[in-house]
Parts: structure tokens; sequence; C-alpha cells
């Protein structure tokens, strides 16, 4: 039982579990690559559009303004990365939980041997 549902509940735990999933995490993933990204653009040349299209914006209420072909060589790699890191992590989740089966397993006969 983690510290969070014995201090506030399951359905607390719930609720953390859910947010962490959905926004905290996935917020994390996104900086690291969009920083990665940048620091790509200063070493290689990613493509971008004509300025014409580039400056132009879509305006939304509360918000501000948006541009969203502006730096479309950066938002495309860290989009890239996002899925290629994704597709890496789900086949390491796969093939992980047999090779965590047969690290338990030797460390239980590590421990019989003592």
């Amino acid at each position: 039982m983690s510290i969070l549902t014995a201090s506030l509940g399951p359905f607390s735990a719930f609720l953390y579990g859910w947010a962490a999933f959905a926004v905290m995490q996935t917020g994390s993933i996104a900086a690291v690559a969009y920083v990665f990204a940048e620091y790509a653009g200063h070493f290689v040349p990613l493509p971008e559009f004509s300025p014409s299209i580039a400056t132009w914006t879509i305006h939304l209420r509360y918000i501000g303004d948006v541009a969203p072909f502006k730096e479309i060589g950066t938002k495309g790699l860290a989009a890239a990365l996002i899925i290629l890191l994704t597709a890496i992590n789900y086949i390491g989740v796969r093939f992980g939980r047999f090779d965590s089966k047969h690290f338990y397993y030797r460390q239980g006969l590590g421990h019989g041997f003592v």
C-alpha cells in the first residue's frame, strides 16, 4: 500500500495516478523532447517554412496568438522523438518483464546458496 493511499484513501491515489499519467509525465517528456530538438537545431539545419507561412497565426481567446507553423522543424523533430521514445519504452517494458522475472529467480537462487 502506498503512502498516498494510506493517508488520503484509494480515490485520491487513483486521481493522482491518472494525473501523473495524463499530465505530469507527458508534460515532462514533451519538454525534454522539445529542448533536445532546440539544441539539435543549432548543430543540424532543420527544415522551416517560408516566412509568409511561418508568421501565420491563430488567435485563441484567453491564450493569445498561436503560430503553428513557426519552427516546424523543431516541433517535428520533438514529435518524432516522442514517438521513438514511446516505442522504445513499450518494447523495453514488454521484454523487461521477462528479464525481471529471471532476475528475481536468479536472486532467489543466490539467496538459497548463501
